[in-house]
């Protein structure tokens, strides 16, 4: 039998590739369905979930922000 290993955000889920707004919708998403009753899904499991990708929404998040001023400081200083 295979040995079971935690996953990472980024890899198998590819949610590099995501927007940090599609990342935010997503762990909205699964506080949702933490809350609701009728999930057959562990709802210690989703909210472990939704505040991972909350948390790699907002780095990404102040990635792009931290971009955007770069840029816009470099053509200030042309």
């Amino acid at each position: 039998m295979p040995k079971l290993s935690r996953g990472r955000l980024d890899g198998l889920h590819g949610m590099h590739s995501f927007t940090a707004a599609e990342l935010f919708a997503l762990a909205d998403k699964l506080q949702q369905q933490a809350l609701d009753p009728s999930s057959a899904d562990d709802p210690r499991w989703l909210k472990r979930w939704a505040a991972k990708v909350r948390r790699l929404a907002a780095q990404k998040k102040v990635a792009h922000e931290s971009k955007v001023r770069q840029k816009e400081s470099r053509r200030a200083g042309r």
